[in-house]
């Protein structure tokens, strides 16, 4: 175990010398008082509520498009108190803080080995550690402070599991209590703990115990996520409005028109280490199809290793299979990410540890046909994806969100040095990227305070024609925001058509014409001209950071490009 501690330092290292990165800057802002709305303790993540929303709209850290109703409110009182007091102390010392993530991952590690070697044989359960510890989700959350209640929800739910095994093996009734506490902190921490309640499920389904103690399983972990789920509804928490996040209570339609892509991704990724954004699939209903055939062909496989396993052994390692599977639902509600794969991969580990065991550690040497051949070449393929890719994946994750971080940082303070050589510090962003309203809040710890936003689009390539002295039209080739592709701010059942006029500050935004991906030709009244001295016109690049945008001359366009 020092070992492979050390080499998930090493794997993980890039995230350990990562700074700040999105959401960090926010909860920063909330901890020191420059937040729109007053965050204590156990609200960090309260993002954008009825208590705020109209002041982030007016600052422009909301688009003009962004519902009315638009919220974004994550139960996490534990996670969130830990990082209030982190930011409040820590601030200059980012590193110490990811020092502290890691020490989660560690503790993750840990307790997923007490669960392996649990279920499945000593050999299986080493190989299903190493699997664990170097998978590609937990690069974000050791990286990204923010996401750290992912690993903080994995280590308490993982010791519920632990727990609970040991309870139906007939050990004492503290094991129970110790379960239920578990299963309590990881829901304060965090919703990513509802995966492990599919494991739970099975568990005390297949358990061998008395009824009573089966009961006793499924309540250690239906009390408190009853008393989560009734605090949550009453002081209004969840996602509403929003294409990133989906609530299945909320919008169940819309829920389940998007559930079979966001599964098939997270299958994808979970179980065989693939990307499908690297792949040239074209379109959702290709990467549905693409996991249809991963699937079947590994289920093949399995069959065939379970079938030579005995009877307790071949039913947990099905139990694990299943608990894999029902651990992607709650996932479903946000777009698909590897950060959303921990607790399935407590059942992913454990199965392929199982399906190597019994390929690779063979003692006969008789020559492969049929059923056999083709799960050596799973396996082969299996361990390759686990064992190779796997890590190297979350090195090269690692690796992107400390280059995303820098850059983000380079560019906050360029601007930051334009803003303050000026006595206005109202900027316009012509084109923006996903990142773009996050700067406002960097900004204001850099010094330069009160800054106004007004974002225009964030889209490719745009461009932009100038009407009048104060009134500019954007067009762009497929929408000024992905209307239909997982927008954070609004909703796809709250579609724009042409003709809706929206309102922010003394800006005025006119949608004139509309495709399937939103809103792509909308007009633009500001307050005044748009020559005036006071707005810094600029556009958002990933290589230039943010470069001039000056509006063109009355009649004339101007391309804007990334």
């Amino acid at each position: 175990m020092p070992l492979l501690v050390a080499f998930g330092a090493v794997v993980y290292w890039p995230g350990l010398t990562t700074g700040f990165f999105l959401d960090d800057y926010l909860h920063s802002a909330m901890v020191h008082g420059r937040f729109p709305g007053i965050r204590g303790p156990f609200t960090l993540y309260d993002f954008v509520s009825d208590d705020n929303r109209a002041a982030l709209l007016a600052r422009g850290f909301l688009p003009w498009w962004a519902d009315a109703h638009v919220t974004l409110r994550f139960l996490r009182p534990l996670a969130s108190a830990l990082l209030f007091y982190e930011h409040r102390w820590l601030d200059a010392w980012p590193v110490v803080m990811h020092v502290h993530s890691f020490a989660w991952w560690v503790a993750a590690v840990f307790v997923a080995r007490a669960l392996f070697r649990t279920v499945v044989a000593p050999r299986a359960a080493s190989i299903a550690t190493v699997i664990f510890a170097l998978a590609p989700c937990h690069a974000l959350p050791v990286g990204w402070l923010a996401n750290r209640e992912a690993l903080i929800s994995l280590v308490f739910g993982t010791v519920g599991l632990v727990s609970i095994l040991r309870w139906q093996a007939g050990k004492g009734a503290w094991w129970a209590a110790l379960a239920f506490v578990a299963f309590a902190l990881g829901l304060c921490a965090g919703e990513y703990t509802l995966g492990c309640a599919g494991y739970l499920a099975l568990f005390a389904w297949t358990a061998k115990c008395k009824p009573a103690r089966r009961w006793v399983s499924v309540l250690t972990f239906g009390v408190p996520l009853a008393a989560y789920m009734g605090v949550r509804r009453a002081l209004g928490y969840g996602a509403f409005a929003s294409g990133f996040y989906l609530d299945p209570l909320h919008d169940p339609l819309l829920f389940l028109r998007h559930a079979p892509w966001r599964f098939a991704c997270l299958i994808m990724r979970g179980w065989f280490s693939q990307e499908p954004g690297t792949w040239d699939w074209g379109t959702p209903a290709t990467v549905i199809v693409a996991a249809g055939a991963f699937v079947i062909g590994a289920r093949l496989a399995l069959v065939h290793v379970t079938e030579q396993l005995e009877p307790d052994a071949r039913r947990t390692t099905w139990t694990l299979v299943w608990g894999s599977i029902l651990a992607l639902l709650p996932m479903l509600t946000a777009l698909p990410s590897p950060r959303l794969l921990g607790a399935a991969m407590l059942g992913v580990s454990p199965v392929v540890g199982v399906l190597l065991d019994s390929t690779w550690f063979r003692r006969d040497a008789e020559a492969r046909h049929g059923a056999e051949e083709w799960t050596a070449i799973v396996a082969t393929l299996l361990g390759f994806a686990h064992l190779v890719h796997s890590p190297a994946a979350a090195w090269a994750n690692a690796r992107l969100t400390r280059t995303y971080s820098r850059e983000f940082a380079d560019h906050a303070a360029d601007l930051a040095r334009r803003l303050a050589a000026k006595t206005d510090h109202d900027v316009v962003i012509v084109r923006g990227l996903d990142d773009v309203f996050f700067y406002g809040f960097a900004i204001d710890a850099l010094g330069v305070e009160d800054t106004h936003w007004t974002v225009l689009s964030r889209t490719g390539h745009v461009l932009c024609v100038r009407r009048d002295a104060s009134t500019l039209e954007l067009v762009a080739a497929t929408g000024l925001f992905p209307a239909s592709g997982g927008d954070l701010y609004r909703s796809e059942v709250n579609r724009i058509v042409p003709g809706d006029s929206f309102h922010a500050g003394e800006l005025t935004a006119r949608v004139d014409e509309v495709d399937p991906f939103g809103p792509r030709r909308v007009r633009f009244h500001f307050g005044a001209d748009v020559a005036d001295p006071r707005w810094t016109w600029v556009g958002e690049s990933r290589e230039r950071g943010f470069y001039d945008a000056t509006p063109p001359k009355v009649g004339f366009g101007a391309p804007f490009d990334p």
